[in-house]
């Protein structure tokens, strides 16, 4: 599951498409489809996965695991290592 949007420290131009849209939270070990090119958090994908429904959870495009199941484009790995997020109890 991914983390809270809360949490982040700073301001990131266009966070909302790192979000995951079966938790909506910040993309954790992010993964995405190679058909349809959408990004999930690896753990929720896997639960789809788990459940036997191979179909993408925004598009429904059918897909199969592991072949198109990909690392996430250079890009927004590199956006998501930038992401600050804030210890829980501090101010």
């Amino acid at each position: 599951m991914g983390y809270d949007m809360d949490l982040i420290v700073g301001t990131f131009l266009g966070l909302e498409n790192y979000r995951c849209s079966i938790c909506t939270e910040l993309l954790t070990d992010a993964i995405i489809l190679a058909e349809c090119e959408h990004s999930f958090c690896r753990f929720c994908i896997n639960e789809v996965i788990k459940n036997g429904n191979m179909l993408c959870p925004d598009c429904r495009t059918p897909f199969s695991s592991p072949d198109d199941v990909k690392q996430p484009y250079r890009i927004m790995r590199q956006v998501l290592s930038g992401v600050k997020l804030k210890v829980v109890g501090q101010i």
